[in-house]
């Protein structure tokens, strides 16, 4: 899990074409620590390793294509969010990118501007998202916490009350039933 912190968040660019990654690359490497990829195969290897906030994927790629790697990223990783860029302008691709788990989709050719807008989303939705799941963990923990502690006062409870009803039916003295 990710620990929230001042580092720069991390981001796998994965493309297939040199240029597109390294524009974006430049675009995100200030404010941003970003790692390029030129297949899925290398981008799942480098996740096996290594952990980011944010894969930014092209959609068509050689050998795996960016919508096969959605599921595998959201099983090595389900902390970080993916975004799909593709050169085709079809709303087909978009619906079956985030029908496949893609938190945004991007059309080439893309605004600096468009991609820094995305890109803030997606690592703000990502840190809303670990704190909720950091909120989540501790009121669990306070919920087992407290369901212990509630069954020690229940033991306790009958404890007493199973000896409150010896000592009504039994001599405390000579432990023998008391006499009716």
């Amino acid at each position: 899990m990710f620990i929230e912190n001042n580092l720069k968040k991390s981001i796998l660019i994965v493309d297939d074409e040199a240029v597109v990654r390294n524009v974006l690359s430049q675009v995100l490497s200030e404010n941003y620590e970003c790692v390029e990829a030129a297949s899925a195969e290398e981008a799942l290897a480098l996740l096996k390793t290594e952990t980011f906030n944010l894969v930014i994927s092209d959609i068509k790629m050689t050998g795996i294509s960016g919508l096969q790697m959605i599921p595998q990223v959201r099983e090595l990783a389900p902390d970080t969010i993916v975004i799909m860029i593709s050169g085709e302008q079809s709303i087909e691709n978009a619906i079956k990118a985030m029908r496949g788990g893609a938190f945004d989709y991007i059309t080439k050719p893309f605004t600096f501007d468009q991609i820094e807008a995305v890109v803030s989303r997606a690592v703000e939705h990502q840190s809303l998202r670990l704190s909720k799941k950091l909120h989540e963990n501790h009121l669990e923990e306070l919920v087992t916490a407290r369901t212990a502690e509630l069954r020690e006062q229940i033991i306790e409870r009958q404890r007493a009350e199973e000896k409150v009803n010896r000592m009504s039916y039994y001599d405390s003295l000579t432990d023998l039933p008391n006499p009716t």
